[in-house]
């Protein structure tokens, strides 16, 4: 029998952290690795890394000084109730336009790839009803989802990248750092961290953990595993494009997965197998963002469950990615939304947070 405590282990924390963050930004990542830094661009992610691993040491130690309280109660403990609206508030916005830029990224690369003559309005609405479908279900039900889905996702890919990585150049990436300088590797590293949105979901997730105990060692390796594996992606994609090349791919890595030699050619469509990794990918993503938007909502109004606000969550989000009619302004408002919000929320709010939690002596509390 499954417990229906409403609560997930520290296990299945560490898989939905993956997925969170796996979503359609990956596919674009070679492309701006290179277009930031050139053939240096994976030694820019590995800073972009070390940036992750900080923003998830600073969240984790925050939520273990209040186990079990969401952002709302203990933000609105140490800097007023008024402010913690706000910036929960804030937190949902952020939300919100990262899950419309995915949906759009989503229907864009479904049309391309699969479903040519099929409307926008058709493959987005059909997304968010599935994905509203499994928030409204709770945080058990996406756990137990997230441990079957994380191994479809990521066993084939593993399997794709050592075969594409098997007949790639890997002098592409030579000479190393001759022609970057320090501004634009550091710059490139910090511009990339939106490779990592989801890390901000950890801030809303202390209420139900079934224990605290460790949570920041399980994070920083779900981070250290998904981000090694992206920065392999990123050396195969420059390896087997050349740096200048890659930057002119729309997507690279649908790209370069469509160009495996899978042997005996046995699937008719091999980018249809290929996307449909993708499917279940973006479907963890949307998932995460509309529950956690809508307990951030409920936490803030106090009215109703969570699932009442999915609903709205959905329109809205369904409204944005609409307005979202080309790659430039998609890319353009994904850029401003991580630079204005998730900055925020992923390194300056837990850092504030953090140092008035020790100036008031609030200390880490003991949690099995």
């Amino acid at each position: 029998m499954f417990s229906l405590n409403d609560r997930i282990s520290l296990r299945q924390f560490q898989i939905l952290l993956m997925l969170d963050i796996f979503g359609t930004g990956v596919i674009i990542l070679p492309r701006k690795a290179t277009a930031f830094a050139g053939r240096d661009g994976w030694i820019a992610f590995m800073l972009t890394i070390v940036f992750a691993l900080v923003a998830v040491f600073l969240i984790t130690k925050l939520i273990n000084c209040f186990p079990n309280k969401t952002l709302y109660e203990y933000a609105g403990t140490l800097v007023s109730k008024p402010i913690a609206f706000v910036l929960v508030l804030g937190l949902v916005i952020r939300i919100i336009i990262g899950m419309a830029c995915e949906l759009r990224y989503f229907t864009e690369i479904a049309r391309h790839v699969l479903l040519h003559n099929t409307p926008f309005t058709v493959v987005a609405i059909s997304l968010l009803l599935v994905s509203a479908y499994a928030a409204g279900k709770g945080i058990e039900t996406r756990a137990r989802i997230g441990q079957i889905i994380i191994w479809i996702i990521f066993i084939p890919l593993v399997l794709v990248f050592i075969v594409v990585g098997a007949n790639v150049d890997f002098s592409e990436l030579e000479p190393i750092l001759y022609y970057t300088d320090n501004n634009e590797l550091f710059s490139g590293a910090f511009h990339m961290l939106f490779a990592f949105s989801g890390i901000e979901f950890i801030l809303l997730i202390s209420p139900y953990l079934n224990r605290h105990k460790h949570v920041t060692r399980r994070a920083i390796v779900s981070i250290l595993a998904i981000g090694v594996f992206m920065c392999v992606m990123i050396i195969i994609a420059i390896g087997r494009f050349g740096p200048y090349n890659l930057q002119n791919q729309m997507w690279p890595v649908l790209e370069m997965m469509d160009m495996a030699p899978i042997p005996g050619s046995f699937i008719e469509r091999q980018e249809a197998a290929m996307m449909s990794f993708w499917i279940l990918s973006v479907f963890a993503m949307i998932s995460a963002g509309m529950f956690f938007s809508a307990i951030a909502s409920k936490s803030i109004f106090k009215v109703g469950k969570h699932k009442h606000y999915l609903l709205i969550i959905a329109i809205v989000t369904f409204a944005l990615s609409f307005a979202l009619e080309d790659a430039y302004l998609i890319d353009r408002v994904k850029e401003l939304n991580f630079t204005y919000f998730g900055t925020m929320y992923m390194l300056i709010l837990p850092t504030i947070l953090l140092i008035v939690a020790k100036l008031r002596r609030i200390n880490h509390e003991k949690s099995s």
